[in-house]
């Protein structure tokens, strides 16, 4: 799958900055490219409280989440 996706010639997107250039690529995607993208994305972005060079890790047990919004139970 890493060869498909190298020739998908998918942007890499690191920050919200580089989300917005490229929108105009990504709305061009078929749905398996996107869906493709959007499997690659977590592993792509940094993480927004840590160094210019850290990035978030993809388990689900380490998803980012904002203080300043406090979780509620249902």
């Amino acid at each position: 799958m890493d060869d498909r996706l190298s020739s998908l010639n998918l942007p890499s997107i690191c920050t919200l900055e580089d989300l917005e250039d490229s929108m105009e690529e990504l709305v061009k995607l078929n749905e398996e490219e996107g869906f493709l993208f959007t499997l690659t994305l977590p592993s792509q972005t940094r993480h927004p409280e840590a160094g210019s060079t850290a990035t978030i890790e993809t388990c689900a047990s380490d998803v980012y989440v904002p203080t300043a919004a406090p979780l509620r139970s249902a």
